[in-house]
């Protein structure tokens, strides 16, 4: 009788360590599945942190430009020019600076006469006046003057915003 009380003891504790290991491993991959999550959060959290530190450096190695005849930026009030003054740029919002090239990639521009309609072109100029040509940037026109091509010095124009104005 007490062989048998013995074995019936034994089975319930053998029963009783089972259902608590059943609940460990329960609560082992409950766990599992919440570290799982909080990598898939932290993945996605450090996938969006790429992308904006890639924005970032592409902001800071880009010139931000806007290129037109110097009579439509006059007429759009971006350039302005007093009796007996040079013609100068207003303060104008980052957004009137609808185009940009990434100086990592590239340092050239090429200004096409027909895309700005006018009928040749004379000659470039760039707003703010401190960038010097020769010195910041270089301009090469074609014969035909339809085509001109702006190299620019990569430092210099880092982060910049610039008008490019078309004669």
């Amino acid at each position: 009788h007490r062989a048998k009380e013995k074995i019936m003891a034994e089975r319930d504790t053998a029963l009783s360590e089972r259902d608590q290991m059943a609940e460990n491993v329960k609560s082992l991959e409950e766990k599992q599945d919440m570290v799982v999550a909080q990598l898939d959060q932290a993945n996605c959290e450090k996938a969006n942190l790429d992308s904006r530190v890639n924005d970032l450096n592409k902001k800071i190695n880009s010139l931000f430009y806007r290129v037109d005849s110097r009579r439509n930026l006059k007429k759009n009030g971006i350039l302005y020019k007093k009796f007996l003054a040079s013609t100068k740029m207003k303060d104008i919002s980052p957004d009137n600076f609808d185009k940009s090239l990434d100086l990592t990639v590239n340092d050239q521009l090429v200004i096409s006469a027909d895309e700005l309609g006018v009928e040749k072109i004379k000659k470039i100029v760039l707003f703010p006046k401190f960038h010097k040509k020769n010195n910041s940037y270089k301009v090469l026109i074609t014969k035909n003057k339809k085509y001109a091509l702006l190299t620019l010095d990569k430092e210099k124009f880092k982060s910049e915003r610039v008008v490019i104005a078309v004669n």
